[in-house]
Formats: structure tokens, sequence, C-alpha cells
């Protein structure tokens, strides 16, 4: 899966001769950071979805916190 900066940079090239039909969306929590201006490419990501054709997305995250934040030290208790 690539980066979310790079898939709205070059969505175009690769719905040219190619049919997308299943993208795989890994570090999703960043979604939430993104309305903060953190990693706003994710912003962008239902427009390169519709240059796309629309594919299924699947996303994922392993480090989302309850508030959306950053994740906490490893071996920190909550």
């Amino acid at each position: 899966c690539p980066q979310p900066e790079f898939l709205t940079i070059h969505a175009r090239r690769f719905a040219v001769g190619h049919r997308i039909g299943f993208i795989a969306l890994d570090e999703a929590h960043h979604i939430a950071e993104a309305a903060r201006g953190d990693r706003a490419a994710y912003l962008d990501l239902p427009k390169a979805f519709a240059t796309l054709g629309h594919p299924r997305v699947l996303a994922c995250t392993a480090t989302a916190t309850p508030a959306g934040g950053p994740a906490p030290p490893p071996g920190t208790e909550r």
C-alpha cells in the first residue's frame, strides 16, 4: 500500500490503463489527525479514490488511541 501522499499525487497515472479494485490503507488513525493539519494527504484520499474509480478500501491501524492522538510509548499502560 503506497503512502497517502504518493497515492494522491499519482492517482491519475495509476488510473490510466489500469483498474484498481482494492486498496489497503495502513496507519488509518492518521485520518483523525489530518483535520488538525498532520498528514493532510489523508484528507485528499476521497478525491484520489474517485480518480481510481472508487476501489474497495481496507483501512487498518494498530496504534490508535481513544482520542485519535499519538500512541503512548511502548510498555506504558492506560
